[in-house]
């Protein structure tokens, strides 16, 4: 109701308590947090050990990743710094490094994602194979952890949200088919790896909690969201696996997700999912009303971000395309989007398109 602001910024105060957004709602929004601290946190001028050179894939400017936004300190000046300055140095994080630098064109690329298999048993062990926990077991892990989740129900209100996890945890998203579905071999490995990496942590340990609060809020939305979710805490485990250049591209993930978020609020968020949210004459963006109170489902967010995702991945470097290209309302959305951009197949060249996208998000 009343605590959804638009358009969205870092120093909205609803930005701030991601809890009143559901699934994929406040998924990006967690990156306007992230630039907030990149545009408030002061970083003492220093040159970043491992990103002291800009980042080339080839020698064309096309493959340029990250670039220096100015002069970084010398050696004289490195000296003239105090013990606590040079402490604070070495504790950057990479956040803190891309201070100095600003995205290349390559940034905006296909990203790699490689599903890793579990190799860890229940019991936590990483030298025997496989062995799933029960549906016992997850419920217990969640309901330790978040045990809030007890009492919230999603499928419209019909289904305990720890039921629904364990389900997943056994058998994937029903909507996209059974076990062996293209989406589900990929949703089921990567519930479980997070099952089998909270498993370690103790149960209120803070990443543990948040994980299971995302996997717990998502379940409160459609399975569109409840598989990006899933993927995203995914990727964010996983990705200590990939190159300095795949984690410098995925860091810059959340921006484009949240970017696109706001696109779509700008272009779907208005009367009838048609123009920009009107604020002042609408309580909430059209796109981001329930089943009951929209005309079509290809008018939601989740669904509208499937469309734009696979319109959109490749060339822009969005993640979740598996999840997008099995949205059962894909083709009614694609429809949807071509409608509101006044996109005619037969007069419009799509790669035209793709690229004014592209570059509406990227400003």
């Amino acid at each position: 109701g009343d605590h959804h602001h638009y358009p969205l910024h870092s120093s909205t105060i609803s930005n701030h308590h991601p809890s009143s957004w559901r699934g994929l709602n406040i998924l990006g929004w967690s990156l306007m947090e992230t630039k907030h601290q990149l545009e408030t946190t002061t970083i003492a001028q220093t040159k970043p050990a491992a990103l002291s050179q800009p980042l080339l894939s080839l020698s064309n400017d096309n493959d340029l990743l990250l670039s220096l936004k100015k002069p970084l300190d010398n050696d004289n000046d490195n000296e003239k710094k105090n013990d606590n300055e040079k402490k604070n140095e070495k504790n950057q994080s990479i956040a803190d490094m891309l201070i100095h630098y600003e995205y290349g064109p390559a940034a905006f690329g296909p990203l790699q994602r490689q599903q890793q298999s579990l190799k860890c048993n229940k019991n936590g062990d990483d030298n025997d194979k496989s062995s799933p926990f029960s549906k016992i077991q997850v419920k217990s892990i969640v309901e330790l952890s978040y045990p809030k989740g007890i009492t919230m129900k999603g499928q419209r209100g019909q289904v305990s949200v720890v039921d629904m996890i364990g389900q997943i945890y056994q058998n994937g998203l029903f909507m996209f088919g059974d076990s062996m579905s293209a989406l589900n071999q990929e949703i089921i490995p990567a519930i479980r790896y997070i099952f089998h990496h909270i498993h370690r942590l103790d149960s209120k340990d803070a990443k543990r909690v948040s994980m299971l609060e995302k996997l717990a809020e998502a379940c409160l939305d459609c399975q569109q969201v409840q598989a990006r979710t899933i993927q995203k805490i995914y990727t964010d485990l996983t990705c200590t696996s990939l190159t300095l250049e795949q984690q410098l591209l995925y860091s810059l993930l959340s921006q484009k997700e949240a970017a696109l978020n706001i696109f779509i609020t700008h272009y779907h968020g208005g009367p009838n999912g048609k123009g920009h949210f009107l604020e002042g004459k609408q309580k909430i963006p059209y796109c981001d009303l329930d089943h009951d109170s929209i005309g079509s489902s290809s008018q939601q967010r989740a669904h509208l971000i499937s469309g734009y995702v696979v319109l959109l991945g490749q060339a822009f470097g969005l993640d979740g395309q598996t999840e997008a290209k099995s949205d059962r309302f894909l083709s009614e959305t694609l429809a949807n989007i071509y409608d509101n951009h006044n996109y005619d197949k037969h007069k419009h060249d799509i790669n035209t398109t793709v690229d004014k996208f592209i570059k509406e998000l990227k400003d």
